[in-house]
Parts: C-alpha cells; sequence; structure tokens
C-alpha cells in the first residue's frame, strides 16, 4: 500500500503528464513530424490510460488528434464510436488525476464533446473517493455543479487540517467569494470584498454606473445603455480599434504593449487592471492589480471574462460581444497576426490559445454566475449559456471541426 507522500508525489507526477506534456500544443511546440505525430498521441494516451483504452478505440482518438493538428477532418462516425465507448466505462478503471489529463488531452486537440464526457467521469470518480488527497478538487468540482452545501462542508473539512488551510489558503478566500457571488445579493458581496491598496479609489469609480464588458466577437446588436456607463475590454484589443475604453484587464504580454506607449493608451484608459504583480514595471497613475482567483477561473483565457466578472462582483454587469467561440457568426482569429477570419472564408483558422485552457470548466462557472444574475448578457451570450454543457460541447465539435491549425 502506498504511504500519502508517494500517493501524492505520484498524483502530482502523472497531473503534470497528463495536462502540460501530451497536448497538442506540445506536441507542436515539441516539433513533432506529421508521420510520427499519431504514434506520438497513441505513446501519449498510454501514459494517460495506463493498459485501461482499448486499442481500436486509442487509434481512432489518436488519429483524430493528427488529422486536427494537420488540417484534416477527424472521421465523425469513428469519434462517436470513441465516445460511446467511453460514456460506458467505468469511472473506476482509471486514476482521477488520468482522467483530468485526459479531458485535457482532448480539449488540446479540439475534441470537446470528448472532453465534456471524460470531465463528467473524472468528477463521478472523485466525488465517490473519500480522504483528504483530493479534497480541493472535490470543492471545485461541487462548485462546478453548483452543490454549494457539499462544497462549504468540504471547505470546512479542509481548514480543520493545518497543513491542508495553509496550503490552499487563497483558494478557500476565492471559494467563499465565488459561493457568495452564486447565493448573496450584489449589495452584500459589494459589502464583503477585501480591498488591496488602491481598491477603494478603484471601487468609488465604478459605483452607481453601468458596466459594460465587451468581448471578442463581433457585436450582433446594438443596444443604447441609459446612465452612465464604464466600457470594459481586455488585452486582445489593443491596436485592433478605437474604441471607447474605460477599464483594461491585461496579461503579461499586452502589457508589454502597453508599456512601449503608455502616453497613446492612458488618454483612454482611466484604470489599467493587470492579472499578476509585476511592481517594477507598473506605470506611475491609474494601474491596479486585479485579484486573480486562478483556483476557481483558470488562468490565461483569451477573453479574461471570467476574472473581470470575479473582479468587479456586485456591479451592475453587462456582457457583450463575449459568445464562448461558438455562434451564429463564428468568431476566430489567426494566433500569430490577430486576423479577423468569418464564417464565410473558405479556411476558419482556430485560435491557438484554445488548445491550452479548459473551456468546459469556464462554461460551467459562467453558467452558474448568470444563473445567479452576476451579470446579464446579450443574446448571442444567453444562447450559447442557455445550451446546455453537452450540447455546447456537441457545436464546438461543429464548429472547430472544420477548422484547419496552422503548425
Amino acid at each position: 500500500m502506498q504511504g500519502i507522500t508517494d500517493r501524492l508525489r505520484n498524483y502530482i507526477m502523472q497531473k503534470k503528464l497528463g495536462v502540460t506534456f501530451f497536448s497538442g500544443v506540445t506536441a507542436v511546440d515539441k516539433k513533432i513530424s506529421p508521420e510520427h505525430m499519431a504514434d506520438f498521441y497513441e505513446k501519449s494516451l498510454d501514459v494517460l490510460f495506463h493498459h485501461n483504452l482499448d486499442q481500436k478505440v486509442k487509434s481512432i482518438i489518436a488519429h483524430g488528434a493528427c488529422c486536427f493538428n494537420r488540417g484534416m477532418n477527424a472521421d465523425q462516425q469513428e469519434l462517436q464510436l470513441a465516445a460511446e465507448y467511453l460514456r460506458g466505462m467505468d469511472a473506476k478503471e482509471c486514476p482521477i488525476p488520468n482522467w483530468l489529463g485526459l479531458s485535457a488531452f482532448f480539449m488540446s486537440n479540439g475534441f470537446f464533446q470528448l472532453s465534456f464526457i471524460v470531465r463528467e467521469k473524472y468528477k463521478e470518480r472523485l466525488l465517490a473517493t473519500s480522504g483528504r488527497l483530493y479534497r480541493w478538487e472535490r470543492i471545485l468540482a461541487y462548485l462546478e455543479n453548483s452543490e454549494v452545501a457539499s462544497a462549504q462542508m468540504e471547505i470546512q473539512k479542509l481548514e480543520q487540517s493545518k497543513g491542508m488551510k495553509q496550503a490552499y489558503g487563497s483558494g478557500i478566500s476565492t471559494a467563499r467569494t465565488f459561493i457568495r457571488m452564486l447565493t448573496e445579493p450584489r449589495e452584500q458581496i459589494k459589502n464583503k470584498r477585501d480591498l488591496q491598496e488602491g481598491d477603494q479609489a478603484f471601487y468609488d469609480f465604478l459605483k452607481g454606473k453601468k458596466l459594460v464588458i465587451e468581448g471578442p466577437a463581433p457585436e450582433i446588436e446594438d443596444i443604447d445603455f441609459k446612465g452612465q456607463v464604464l466600457y470594459i475590454r481586455n488585452n486582445d484589443f489593443i491596436d485592433r480599434d478605437e474604441k471607447k475604453t474605460d477599464i483594461t484587464y491585461l496579461n503579461y504580454y499586452a502589457f508589454k504593449l502597453y508599456q512601449a506607449e503608455p502616453e497613446k493608451y492612458r488618454k483612454q484608459w482611466k484604470y489599467v487592471c493587470l492579472k499578476k504583480d509585476i511592481k517594477q514595471m507598473l506605470p506611475t497613475v491609474h494601474t491596479r492589480i486585479s485579484k486573480n482567483p486562478k483556483e476557481i477561473f483558470l488562468r490565461g483565457h483569451p477573453n479574461m471574462l471570467p476574472l473581470e466578472l470575479y473582479d468587479l462582483a456586485g456591479e451592475d454587469i453587462f456582457v457583450t460581444g463575449n459568445n464562448l467561440f461558438v455562434s451564429a457568426d463564428i468568431h476566430t482569429r489567426e494566433y500569430d497576426k490577430g486576423m479577423d477570419i468569418h464564417e464565410q472564408d473558405t479556411d476558419i483558422i482556430l485560435c491557438r490559445d484554445l488548445g491550452q485552457h479548459d473551456v468546459i470548466a469556464q462554461y460551467f462557472f459562467l453558467k452558474n454566475l448568470y444563473d445567479a444574475n452576476v451579470f446579464e448578457a446579450d443574446s448571442q451570450l444567453t444562447y450559447v449559456l442557455c445550451l446546455g454543457a453537452e450540447k455546447y460541447c456537441r457545436i464546438m465539435d461543429e464548429v472547430h471541426g472544420i477548422a484547419r491549425r496552422r503548425m
């Protein structure tokens, strides 16, 4: 029987293998040649699933991933066979980290429906597991499913262990804030904010105003907002247009662009919110560090909508142009050139960022916040959030299944 240290070491190793090493993005970065790509994926699946994956199904998935990365269409009937096989598997047949790793493998290779099925298996296995080793993962799974009472019970158990409480202290705080967003009225959320240096002035600036978060997808309706409006956007828009922006959220790379021409942007932006503390680089005015709830909302998602919602929670928020990469008007962009490409084009290019982030987890969290009336949404995003996660993933397969991904 493994000791706790060995189990923990094995868990961390498998998680790193599953989520980081064996993904389509890594295959590209490692410059795996096209003729060796399918073999690379087969070996990846061996590590993720050990001996439990049927050889025929494994070959189907490996070939489909290879097709996706070479800009060809995978056989949909074969992938459906793989989906039925995975759906019928007992969740206990695969260790917990490997289910999550397999979900990441499918996501990074454009298989949204397979990723959704495996993620549900991951949660099924996780929520049937006792002990403290996976307690934090169970908390996140309960929050994904909006099972607040169960999440709170797990948080209390986690806090009873001094070591676990110390390890997950920031995560616990984030989880409690997320629970407040799901359960408490807007005014109560505002009153319970944990302020950092400079936050009071920022929240005073927001007070009494309509906050409009504009995402990267084309707006499908012109909305006449009444009263004072602040427009909030993120790093996708740097140097791309001249639309009014009051507050912007930047990651490190976008901030480097901002730093190169600060005067140009200071005229437009009242506040710049950064995702992490890079004080040695900060401009002298109107800059704050936004709280990055990395344990709840995964870091670095292209449109950063979850981070913005979390940071602004309690205010009057309207979201437009954030379609979670699926709508009547498909909107993607080439990773290197930032080129807009629409549905009528022959070659739809999948934004490479999509492969590096778990958009299914984001979908669950956004849906929960939407259902809790944390924000309003335009008709495009409302449509997507009302699909339900499984249908959303099926449509994502249809949309991005015809995408050509450039090596």
